[in-house]
């Protein structure tokens, strides 16, 4: 059913969570697992990312080596992953990969903000749920999936 997973990552705890559970889906299902790092530069539209956000090549080489490190523990549970760090638009750039790369399930994480928070903030999560031509798996944050359920 599902042969690729995406999982996108932003170097937060709250990011990972959806490794575990991405890892078990994959482990079970046989699937391969891409992890996708967006990384936004300064001279591009940065639409709602604020400017802080916002990074240089270098930063663009150390995602990379974040995304091998956290690759390593869904290795040597037997899952297959692949790593990309890309410059984009958050949102636009999950969809655009998902798409390109023939993904078949999409599983974030969110901090479940109330409707009225997540319209004033933006949502990278709400904006790829409706978006999305794949199914997408929402971890909500909170202590139990930030567990590591791969073995």
């Amino acid at each position: 059913m599902y042969k690729k997973i995406l999982v996108p990552l932003d170097g937060s705890s709250l990011s990972e969570a959806a490794l575990s559970h991405a890892g078990v889906l994959a482990k079970a299902l046989g699937a391969q697992v891409l992890l996708l790092r967006v990384v936004v530069f300064p001279d591009q539209d940065l639409g709602d990312i604020p400017i802080e956000y916002a990074a240089s090549n270098e930063v663009l080489a150390e995602m990379k080596r974040y995304l091998e490190h956290t690759a390593t523990e869904l290795r040597r549970a037997g899952v297959t992953v692949t790593s990309f760090a890309i410059s984009g638009r958050v949102a636009d750039t999950i969809l655009d990969f998902a798409e390109h790369h023939q993904v078949d399930l999409i599983v974030m994480s969110t901090h479940g903000r109330a409707a009225a928070l997540r319209w004033l903030m933006g949502s990278i999560a709400d904006k790829v749920v409706h978006s999305a031509h794949v199914p997408v798996l929402i971890i909500r944050e909170n202590k139990k999936s930030h567990a590591n359920i791969v073995h």
